[in-house]
């Protein structure tokens, strides 16, 4: 098996196993009930409340639109409550059916399948908008998730995407200084170390990439880029003081030190 075959059996056994965003409702006895799916939506998006005024810019109602990595759901319900003609394609063989029944509880369907943001099973040009957020730094080769996605994309259709920042708070100042001062330095390399960030963070062979803006740039120079920013900041990210700070200076910083780049670009127009 290369190095590239086993971050992505690491992938899909890690969240087959433990589907990302399961950690945050605690009730074993409403697992997947529409309880349970109301829970972790409402959960979800007051972790990242910036999200919603992004939901509202979309556009996309009667478009034909894409997630990639659709996960639990809870996004994909969301394109799907803007109207959109849903499509989700997902690695992990698990994440399909509880997507699935999340949709189905909601009144709204999608065409959900199994498969590889490197090499996705659709035709040129098929997509008006496609959204993917937190997945593809969790790809080995990211640039060909991202010609992925200009592929599949027509002339005109705009891309929605958010990854890992390099610079922001948690690495520069939380993760990478107690790497060091832990002593985790001497058990690990610092890619095993952001590997086990991921819930339930016991698996090292995750890919985690972390990119700057200017990476992004180059990345989808394909694209007429709309926009690049930063987003996604929470008083978790900080050690002290975090509970001190005020909503305002929240917002503030993470436009500069967030978690997340986010990349919304438009595949060229044929001259």
């Amino acid at each position: 098996m290369n190095s590239s075959d086993k971050y992505k059996e690491a992938t899909k056994h890690n969240w087959g196993k433990d589907p990302c965003g399961s950690n945050l409702v605690n009730d074993e006895k409403k697992y997947l009930s529409k309880e349970y799916f109301d829970e972790l939506d409402r959960k979800k998006f007051e972790t990242d409340k910036w999200k919603e005024e992004e939901f509202k810019s979309f556009q996309i109602k009667g478009k034909k639109i894409l997630e990639i990595g659709y996960g639990m759901g809870s996004d994909h319900l969301a394109l799907a409550k803007c109207g959109a003609v849903c499509h989700g394609i997902d690695i992990t063989e698990g994440n399909r059916p509880i997507a699935q029944k999340h949709l189905e509880m909601n009144g709204y369907h999608s065409e959900l399948i199994l498969g590889d943001a490197e090499n996705m099973p659709y035709e040129d040009n098929m997509f008006d908008f496609v959204y993917s957020f937190g997945v593809i730094h969790h790809t080995p080769n990211m640039e060909k998730a991202v010609q992925e996605i200009h592929r599949i994309l027509r002339p005109g259709g705009a891309c929605w995407i958010g990854v890992y920042n390099k610079n922001s708070w948690f690495y520069r100042c939380m993760l990478l200084p107690t790497y060091f001062i832990s002593g985790d330095f001497r058990k690990m390399t610092i890619m095993e170390r952001l590997s086990l960030i991921e819930y339930p963070n016991t698996n090292k062979d995750i890919m985690v990439r972390l990119t700057t803006k200017r990476e992004l740039k180059k990345m989808f120079r394909q694209f007429s880029i709309d926009t690049i920013k930063t987003r996604g900041l929470t008083r978790g990210s900080f050690i002290f003081g975090g509970r001190l700070l005020t909503d305002s200076v929240m917002e503030r910083m993470s436009h500069w030190c967030g978690w997340y780049n986010i990349v919304r670009a438009t595949k060229k127009k044929a001259e």
